[in-house]
């Protein structure tokens, strides 16, 4: 069912996937670890915050793995298809008009937000091309 196309597809949405995940496990850490706003804030309970924080984002990017990858699914996917550009303008925004305030503590945070936003790109395309593979994949086992 599965052409050498589909395969390599699948092999860059899982390798992209896993980039993403862990630029935002590493983003998270930053902004805990270095963020001068938070420096007042007991450090058991700002490590606290950053454990619940990364515990969710990992258990609901297992979910998105195990349905999107493993069942062939397509709900989570079109879920982040229609997520995904919402949050890269509003992101975009955010950052260009200054809402966020310039990251001096951590001198390649913005290099690491360049890379997030291209890897949420290329993450966007993938997860087009997958929905498209799991959707022929889906009606041909009906």
């Amino acid at each position: 069912m599965l052409n050498v196309e589909d395969l390599k597809v699948r092999k860059q949405w899982l390798v992209v996937f896993l980039l993403m995940t862990v630029m935002t496990i590493v983003h998270q850490i930053i902004v805990y670890q270095f963020d001068l706003k938070l420096s007042d804030e007991i450090p058991m309970r700002k490590n606290i915050f950053l454990l619940i924080s990364c515990a969710g984002m990992l258990a609901v990017n297992y979910l998105f793995y195990h349905c999107a990858y493993k069942k062939f699914g397509t709900k989570f996917l079109m879920f982040f298809l229609i997520l995904s550009p919402l949050s890269l303008v509003s992101s975009a925004i955010i950052y260009l008009w200054g809402i966020v305030p310039y990251v001096n503590y951590f001198p390649g945070y913005w290099v690491l937000t360049v890379m997030s936003f291209a890897l949420g790109i290329g993450l966007f395309v993938l997860n087009w091309k997958m929905r498209k593979i799991n959707l022929r994949i889906k009606y041909a086992k009906v």
